[in-house]
């Protein structure tokens, strides 16, 4: 079958490992697609896995006005793309301006539940596909925002196997890391009282999400928590549980890449973590953001033969059904019906690819 030649239109290099893209474009490269990323002009990073060109566009509107979008449409147009596949609500203004000129095919990833404003632009009839990670954002999109079920389709972020097989820490050496993207306050006030408790445990937060007001409010309330702003994968990669301290969807490759990690997760309830974390058995789901309820959480997992057990079930769940691979042969499929399978019954077809796939590794 003829390769297919994608622009993924991302914000920049850091996205690329937050919002679950990198295992994507690597996977995509792999399975003889040829992939090109579109980035906002001040996002442009030296290196990014999976690249095989890249194009910078600025979507400022003076500057889109004013030359930006010829500009962008000609560079566009030299690398010949068959679609765009949009992974930002940022860019999808740009990337619909683009479609319109250049006759392209349209494909848009959301998380979360998009605020009114952006729900106007998902209705757009240039979008062959909407891609969302779980059944409940499908039945969002559908009954409050009014777009037809077969323009939905349930593609979870996908993440990379490790390369080594993880170990398990004796009951004094064991690590908690978290990410957060307001409040680590949080994280940071649970594991200084359990250690103050007597409960010895190594703790880490990933900085890569906070911003520099954050930073610096940090600086004098770590005690012995550990920062570290390196790659994502090196960072998980330390850890025996992850804690996502606060609610929100945006989350959801995070929590998908642990889980394929072999890490159990703390995470809070919001949409769609209960589909595809399951409370008690591969994680804990919290009902609040609270100090208590996280610190409540962490001594739970004390038991170095509990966070075992969750870490083993994350693994049989999410092995053969999150890893990029199989999200990048299911967004593949997508990708083939936006270009040239449009009818109703193979749109019906695609969307229950990953339902079926599931089942199947499951079974």
């Amino acid at each position: 079958m003829i390769p297919l030649r994608i622009l993924h239109a991302v914000p920049d290099r850091g996205s690329l490992e937050y919002l679950g893209v990198g295992p994507l474009l690597a996977s995509l490269t792999d399975l003889g697609q040829s992939v090109a990323q579109l980035h906002r002009e001040d996002g442009i990073r030296s290196h990014v896995v999976g690249e095989s060109h890249r194009i910078p566009c600025d979507p400022r509107w003076w500057s889109w006005l004013t030359g930006g979008r010829k500009r962008c449409a000609r560079d566009v147009a030299l690398w010949t793309p068959d679609l765009i596949h949009v992974h930002t609500a940022g860019l999808l203004p740009v990337a619909l301006d683009l479609c319109r000129d250049l006759s392209l095919g349209l494909v848009v990833s959301t998380l979360t539940h998009e605020d009114a404003h952006a729900v106007r632009r998902l209705r757009d009839p240039l979008i062959s596909w909407i891609l969302v990670p779980t059944e409940e954002h499908r039945v969002h999109l559908t009954s409050r925002a009014g777009i037809h079920r077969d323009r939905i389709a349930v593609v979870p972020p996908g993440a990379t196997s490790p390369k080594t097989p993880r170990t398990f820490r004796v009951e004094a050496g064991w690590r908690v890391g978290a990410i957060a993207a307001r409040k680590p306050e949080v994280f940071a006030a649970a594991v200084a009282e359990l250690q103050s408790a007597g409960l010895s445990l190594e703790a880490t937060l990933h900085t890569g999400l906070l911003g520099k007001r954050a930073r610096e409010r940090l600086t004098d309330r770590t005690g012995s928590l550990l920062l570290d702003d390196g790659p994502l994968g090196a960072f998980l990669a330390t850890l025996d549980v992850l804690v996502l301290p606060e609610a929100g969807d945006h989350f959801i490759p995070l929590l998908v890449a642990a889980q394929v990690a072999g890490i159990p997760v703390i995470t809070v309830a919001s949409p769609g973590i209960t589909e595809l974390l399951q409370d008690g058995e591969t994680g804990l789901v919290l009902g609040s953001a609270s100090q208590e309820a996280l610190g409540d959480a962490l001594r739970s997992l004390h038991d170095r033969e509990r966070r075992s057990a969750m870490a083993t079930a994350a693994l049989l769940r999410a092995g053969g059904s999150y890893t990029a691979p199989t999200i990048a042969s299911a967004t593949l499929t997508v990708y083939r019906s936006c270009l040239g399978q449009s009818d109703s019954g193979h749109k019906a077809e695609v969307s229950r690819t990953w339902r079926r796939m599931t089942d199947s590794r499951l079974a």
